[in-house]
């Protein structure tokens, strides 16, 4: 049984995002996405879009379906390859392009933060990834 949603909390990021002229953060560190949707992924791949207004969207690695549906708050789970043939690029990259998609159909790109973390420490002792601090604007 997944946690309760902690409307409380979400509804002070909510506040602050208003208070920043926020309309969404994209995040990606581990830590981040289990604050925001309650879900810890897996290999720090995977990707979520917080909107100031409705429903959060978590974009997972296909394999992490039944996870995903199991623990995150949010409904709205979208799914991308871990590998696909036709893009070698690393799994997060294809994550963002699905992020940048949903953005775009929910027309929610202008003032989006966006957690330019590489991982945390956490996310790094998992994919050797190095740390760096997290910038909001673009």
């Amino acid at each position: 049984m997944p946690w309760p949603v902690d409307h409380v909390k979400l509804d002070r990021v909510r506040a602050l995002m208003k208070d920043q002229d926020v309309s969404a953060l994209v995040v990606r560190a581990p830590d981040n996405m289990l604050y925001l949707t309650n879900y810890w992924c897996m290999k720090g791949y995977d990707a979520a879009i917080f909107p100031r207004e409705g429903e959060p969207t978590l974009i997972a690695l296909e394999p992490q379906l039944a996870d995903a549906t199991r623990n995150s708050w949010t409904k709205d789970i979208q799914l991308f390859k871990s590998y696909d043939e036709r893009d070698p690029r690393p799994p997060q990259f294809r994550a963002l392009d699905v992020a940048l998609e949903i953005l775009k159909q929910r027309c929610l790109t202008d003032h989006v933060a966006i957690g330019t973390e590489h991982g945390t420490q956490s996310a790094d002792r998992m994919v050797g990834e190095p740390t760096t601090p997290t910038q909001f604007y673009f």
